[in-house]
């Protein structure tokens, strides 16, 4: 009875927001919707001017434009399903016929929804980190037939900030011809969100939208998993060298605010590394620096590889924990839910393409293709890697500065495992430890 009460009060607040916005426009654009059914959006550029820190300048194509929308709409066609559409501003369309959203909407893991405290984390980190997802020419329309490849991301800053991507190849290099930011419909997206958890987007909205920092309580870990055996690793702490600057690295050097110069990942392990900002509408701001407790990282003193069973998964998958200390604290980082056939097998100076995934529990990584992502489904997903203090209380990684691991095989002898561990907004490596896996 609430769901259906739910849903009638969500869609009387649609209808009435829809006739409020039809009677805001001219005849023209309110004979339009009254067809359509659109719910219209405004897309927001930006100058070199107005977004200094992009990250984007030196790498993009030369023929970028910071005029290249016009403004864009959303269709639904059924539960989760929606034709997008972008206008450009010299008059062609690019057109999505059916776009699936069911992976960008925040959800309950089902083996959590016993625990309120799980269930919220689990929400908090799927929304507090980004995922983007690429189609390529099979999945959009238009004219312009430079264009090889169209990104739309949810933003890690809260539920409505949404953004769209445009590339063209050169060369067999894809670099970005346009960058634009939207908001998603804020009525739709409850209304998705309720669909998809079958439970009400208010409760979550002070931590979705408004930006609530979650509690720093135990987290209940045989709720996550049981544990089959453990044993020590033996590991090497590798953090003295610096990481190899390709990749996203290679673009992001320069949002690392302090230490201004740098030659090893062990001078970032401090609690004075600053990074540039992740602000509204999702641009990188140096000149409000993000402050880390990375010291915490400092030294690393044991390592524990665990076989665990994940609850809600058939078969048998690896655990690591790493135990951290500095003069003052104690930190736990693990990293659980891991099926090794899915690592990569590379150089360090491959690492940028090796395995990665996010802080929480059954994310996406931070970007995917359309395949994949709606392949590797947040209910389902056995991944969960979380922070602890001394305590054993979940302890947020955003304020310590580590967004998530990247992990790949060596390429010389595959029984060693190395670990990085990406920086808040993944603009540096700040560890680097391998581990034997026998």
């Amino acid at each position: 009875m609430t769901i259906i009460f739910a849903r009638f009060s969500l869609i009387i607040l649609f209808v009435t927001y829809f006739m409020c916005s039809c009677i805001k426009t001219n005849k023209t654009d309110e004979t339009k919707v009254e067809k359509t059914n659109w719910l219209r959006f405004e897309i927001t550029e930006k100058t070199d001017i107005e977004y200094p820190d992009n990250p984007d300048i030196g790498f993009r194509s030369n023929s970028y434009s910071n005029t290249f929308f016009k403004s864009g709409g959303l269709k639904a066609k059924d539960s989760l399903h929606y034709q997008f559409q972008f206008e450009l501003s010299n008059g062609d369309t690019l057109f999505f016929e059916d776009v699936d959203i069911t992976e960008w909407i925040p959800t309950i893991p089902n083996r959590l929804k016993a625990n309120a405290y799980l269930s919220e984390l689990a929400l908090i980190n799927h929304e507090w980190n980004r995922n983007q997802v690429s189609f390529d020419q099979n999945y959009f329309k238009v004219k312009n037939e430079n264009i090889q490849r169209v990104d739309i991301a949810r933003n890690c800053l809260n539920s409505y900030l949404w953004e769209v991507i445009v590339y063209e190849r050169l060369n067999n290099t894809e670099k970005p011809i346009a960058h634009g930011w939207f908001n998603f419909p804020e009525l739709e997206y409850m209304q998705c969100f309720l669909i998809k958890n079958d439970t009400l987007y208010e409760p979550f909205k002070n931590h979705l939208a408004d930006w609530k920092d979650p509690k720093n309580k135990r987290v209940e870990d045989a709720l996550l998993r049981t544990v089959k055996g453990f044993k020590q690793c033996s590991f090497e702490d590798k953090s003295n060298e610096m990481y190899p600057e390709t990749g996203e690295r290679a673009k992001k050097r320069k949002e690392v605010v302090f230490p201004v110069e740098f030659s090893t990942m062990r001078q970032l392990q401090t609690d004075s590394t600053t990074f540039a900002t992740f602000s509204p509408p999702g641009v990188y701001d140096r000149s409000d620096p993000r402050k880390t407790e990375l010291g915490r990282l400092k030294n690393l003193d044991s390592v524990l590889l665990k076989e665990v069973m994940v609850k809600g998964s058939s078969g048998v998958f690896n655990e690591l924990e790493f135990q951290f200390s500095d003069q003052f604290r104690q930190t736990n980082l693990i990293i659980g839910g891991i099926d090794w056939n899915e690592i990569p097998t590379l150089s360090t100076q491959e690492n940028h393409k090796g395995w990665q995934n996010s802080m929480g529990f059954g994310n996406h990584t931070f970007y995917e293709n359309y395949t994949d992502f709606l392949t590797t489904q947040l209910d389902k997903n056995p991944y969960y890697g979380y922070f602890t203090d001394g305590e054993k209380n979940w302890y947020d990684s955003h304020k310590i500065g580590v967004d998530g691991p990247l992990m790949h095989f060596d390429k010389v002898n595959p029984k060693l495992l190395h670990v990085w561990l990406l920086s808040f907004e993944r603009h540096a490596l700040v560890g680097h430890y391998t581990i034997e896996i026998n």
